[in-house]
């Protein structure tokens, strides 16, 4: 009985080992990031009153594949040196979500945490019926 290993086998331990390394070493953190970079984009919506996480997804999710969609029809009807503009716009649309959600995050939340309570007129109630 030979018990030793040959090329083949180390080979094959080696790409098996790589690729449980890549699964679960790498890709997750790859993952993550990208959740990361979209999640911080949608946040921007804030500043036109979506607080709601759905909707900013919504609203970026409408943004990104319309972009798409216009490169790939303008491509399509034989315009294909105008999707290059498409991605510019679209990346420079991006960076300015960016810069509003860093703007909200950073700047504008710790402004409204030290503000003073505003001030609020007490509520006015109807007179209780005390018909008798």
């Amino acid at each position: 009985m030979n018990n030793s290993f040959g090329p083949v086998q180390v080979l094959g331990m080696v790409v098996v080992g790589a690729a449980m390394l890549l699964c679960y070493g790498i890709m997750p953190f790859i993952g993550f990031g990208v959740l990361t970079f979209f999640d911080y984009a949608a946040y921007a919506f804030r500043w036109i009153g979506i607080s709601v996480p759905f909707g900013g997804w919504a609203l970026l999710g409408g943004a990104i594949g319309g972009a798409i969609g216009l490169s790939r029809s303008l491509r399509r009807v034989g315009k294909p040196g105008m999707s290059p503009k498409v991605a510019v716009w679209g990346m420079a649309c991006f960076a300015c979500l960016y810069v509003l959600s860093f703007t909200y995050c950073h700047v504008m939340k710790p402004v409204r945490a030290a503000a003073p309570p505003a001030v609020t007129a007490p509520a006015v109630t109807a007179p209780a019926n005390t018909a008798q």
